[in-house]
């Protein structure tokens, strides 16, 4: 079976990292089987609402994230040690992704069960 996880560890608009990963991962849904998207770190940040990047002249990429779903992507998982590190625990956020929470012991389980691994 082919499997691929993607980690989401830089925040949104830093630099164009995160973008480029929503780029591959777009480009292989439909060569992999299984696809697991990590956010950790830094890279919960992808998944908070209402972000205005246009208001900083940027292009909204995380838009894109609406098409996982389209795609038959639902292995989505949130660190919850990082929700808790950035103050993000509430259970009253309506984050752009329906993503289960765990905590960074479990993901790290759930990642060694994917051939590759990705970063951005």
């Amino acid at each position: 079976m082919n499997s691929i996880a993607f980690v989401f560890n830089q925040g949104s608009y830093g630099n164009a990292s995160s973008r480029e990963g929503m780029d591959v991962l777009l480009a292989v849904s439909s060569i992999y089987d299984k696809i697991g998207i990590f956010f950790i770190s830094d890279g919960i940040l992808l998944l908070v609402p209402n972000q205005n990047p246009q208001n900083i002249l940027l292009y909204n990429f995380i838009k894109a994230f609406n098409l996982l779903p389209i795609y038959g992507i639902k292995n989505i998982y949130l660190c919850k040690n990082s929700l808790i590190k950035y103050g993000l625990n509430h259970h009253n956020i309506k984050w752009i992704l329906n993503a289960k929470k765990i905590s960074a012991n479990v993901w790290r389980k759930k990642i060694d069960k994917y051939d590759k691994i990705f970063c951005f």
